[in-house]
């Protein structure tokens, strides 16, 4: 079982420019948190210059965990939270049927990279890392 804990904000921002405004229609940034047996993953993306950070954290932890970490820092612009889970990623009407009940923007992306996590991309932007969190 595979789960994606999303924290749609209120802003758009660049992490490299230093800049944060206010989010509009299907640009805003995010704080995502996908959970797998193994591990999980701490995923944000910063929708001016579609800039994406990706952060491995050894082992599993609690929902609960990512939830206050996420509610500490960006508790101010979260304009909302939901939690998506997933049998089988590699199963593409499951996963289509999943992202469907948002109501609206049913975009998973898988990593490409190797990696074992997904992200949530309604605006279906080409997210890259371009810059490195300090």
């Amino acid at each position: 079982m595979n789960k994606l804990l999303v924290f749609q904000l209120t802003v758009q921002s660049s992490y490299a420019g230093n800049v944060e405004q206010d989010a509009e229609g299907d640009h805003f940034d995010t704080v995502q948190w996908w959970f797998s047996e193994n591990e999980t993953w701490r995923i944000k993306t910063f929708a001016i210059d579609q800039d994406i950070h990706t952060h491995r954290i050894a082992g599993p932890i609690a929902e609960e965990v990512a939830m206050e970490n996420t509610m500490k820092h960006y508790e101010d612009v979260v304009e909302r939270a939901f939690a998506v889970e997933f049998d089988d990623l590699g199963d593409e009407s499951e996963v289509s049927e999943v992202m469907e009940d948002l109501g609206g923007a049913p975009a998973l992306e898988i990593a490409r990279n190797g990696s074992q996590f997904a992200f949530w991309n309604p605006s279906r932007l080409k997210y890259t890392s371009k810059s490195q969190p300090a």
